[in-house]
């Protein structure tokens, strides 16, 4: 959960009948169950993994780093996925990359905006614009920026961490 409160940002546990849900941990970024007993989760920028019991009212054990550095996005998910099978994947820095249009049959018909590090982007519902959180190069956070698709430009919409 996030908040503007920073103190309440955390992993919680709830239920679909109405209940208070149960706070587990403290977390900015998202976490996720890997069958039958793990929780994955980011603190201070490395995936911990815990034993977890949700039918013992949530229980979660003492935690082990497994990476030490993992990316988070602008939209506070973690960059990591991991497989009932116990497999990890996970970026630990954003890349550069670029925003390409493609036609169906899956050739580049085009780029927008420039090679950049992007986290999260959003197409307007009309088409002509673009919300991009990019990588600020001093900070090495997220900023939202909108592409503006017809005339090519760039505002600049946030600046703070």
């Amino acid at each position: 959960m996030q908040s503007t409160q920073p103190e309440e940002h955390g992993i919680y546990l709830g239920t679909l009948d109405g209940a208070a849900p149960q706070r587990l941990i403290s977390s900015g970024l998202s976490a996720a169950y890997v069958a039958p007993d793990r929780l994955l989760y980011v603190s201070e920028g490395a995936v911990m993994v815990a034993p977890f019991e949700w039918q013992r009212e949530a229980h979660v054990g003492e935690p082990t780093a497994i990476v030490s550095s993992v990316a988070g996005s602008s939209n506070f998910s973690a960059a990591m996925s991991a497989s009932q099978t116990g497999i990890l994947a996970y970026t630990s820095s954003a890349a550069t990359s670029e925003l390409v249009w493609m036609d169906r049959a899956g050739a580049r018909v085009g780029t927008v905006g420039g090679p950049a590090e992007y986290a999260d982007f959003r197409l307007s519902p009309n088409g002509q614009q673009l919300a991009v959180a990019e990588v600020d190069g001093q900070s090495q956070h997220p900023d939202i920026r909108v592409l503006d698709l017809t005339r090519g430009s760039k505002l600049r919409l946030t600046s703070d961490e």
